[in-house]
């Protein structure tokens, strides 16, 4: 099992992050699920199934406007 987070889109790939490894990978975007965008964090099952687990891009939005309510 492989946790992505999705980055940005280029052309037909959507290009994700590692984010421990800092690695970046381009997965086609017709193979991504439908509610995946920037900032999704993405589950690549052993079998290669994609999903979305919307409880850790939950936690990661709200660290994230954690940190900008902080420096304001």
């Amino acid at each position: 099992m492989k946790k992505l987070i999705v980055d940005r889109y280029e052309g037909q790939f959507t290009i994700c992050e590692e984010p421990k490894e800092k690695k970046y990978f381009a997965i086609e975007t017709a193979e991504m699920p439908k509610e995946a965008k920037p900032g999704t964090v993405i589950v690549i099952s052993d079998d290669g199934v994609i999903s979305v687990d919307a409880e850790e891009t939950k936690r990661r939005a709200e660290r994230i406007l954690n940190k900008q309510n902080k420096a304001k």
